[in-house]
């Protein structure tokens, strides 16, 4: 595990974690490998200092395009979001000497973070997944939602050319489960109780979760997510 504490830091590291913890290292038999790397290499004074990349990952025979951000953290740089992504992102401005823009995240995380809370679309057109993500059901479960916070961890943003912001960004989502079968679980909430032979059903669970999220916030208008994926950090 030292070696995946050691290569992420920020949104990435409570679920690369738990899953090395419910489902321990990969096997040598597995083969993952990225081609044809983009980098979007922001102009910083401040730190810790970040870089974007676009890639094809390889892995198992197939194909897929990731979108990430390493950060540098103590002297070393680290994964700080990881997401698969589909289609094309929006393009991204560059200066006079092909560095990539920072920019403002205008408030795109927290307005994530109030629609899936609260269901307020003032700010942000959700998607079908985050509009999905408001459903209070869960098998014979009854859930608790509880607050959604953006983080942890900065997020990061670049210029668009139409003056936009392409934003990475994280969620901390925290649920709680109660009076249900253990059956109707999702599938990974069963492996993570599972490796301390902890068995839920019928009682109250506690769940935390972590979003990773790429999303697009115009130079005026209403915010989209674009992109994001959702992974257990711990239940007990």
């Amino acid at each position: 595990m030292r070696l995946w504490r050691d290569a992420v830091t920020g949104a990435l590291e409570a679920p690369v974690t738990a899953r090395v913890r419910t489902y321990g290292k990969l096997p040598k038999s597995a083969e993952i490998s990225l081609a044809n790397p983009v980098f979007y290499v922001p102009r910083q004074d401040d730190r810790p200092k970040w870089f974007g990349v676009a890639a094809v990952e390889r892995s198992g025979g197939e194909e897929q395009q990731v979108l990430g951000i390493f950060v540098k953290a103590d002297a070393r740089w680290r994964a700080a979001h990881w997401l698969t992504f589909q289609g094309r992102p929006p393009q991204l401005a560059y200066d006079r000497e092909g560095y990539a823009i920072p920019a403002s995240d205008r408030g795109l995380p927290a307005a994530h973070a109030n629609y899936l809370e609260n269901g307020d679309e003032s700010a942000l057109v959700p998607d079908v997944y985050s509009s999905n993500a408001r459903s209070q059901e869960q098998g014979d479960w009854t859930v608790d939602s509880g607050t959604i916070t953006p983080g942890p961890g900065s997020s990061y943003a670049l210029r668009t050319k139409d003056g936009g912001s392409l934003v990475w960004y994280g969620l901390k989502q925290e649920k709680v489960l109660s009076g249900g079968t253990a059956s109707t679980l999702p599938e990974e909430v069963r492996d993570y109780l599972a490796k301390d032979d902890d068995a839920a059903g019928g009682g109250t669970l506690r769940t935390s979760w972590q979003w990773l999220v790429i999303g697009y916030a115009p130079a005026s208008g209403k915010g989209r997510v674009l992109g994001e994926s959702v992974s257990l950090t711990s239940a007990r």
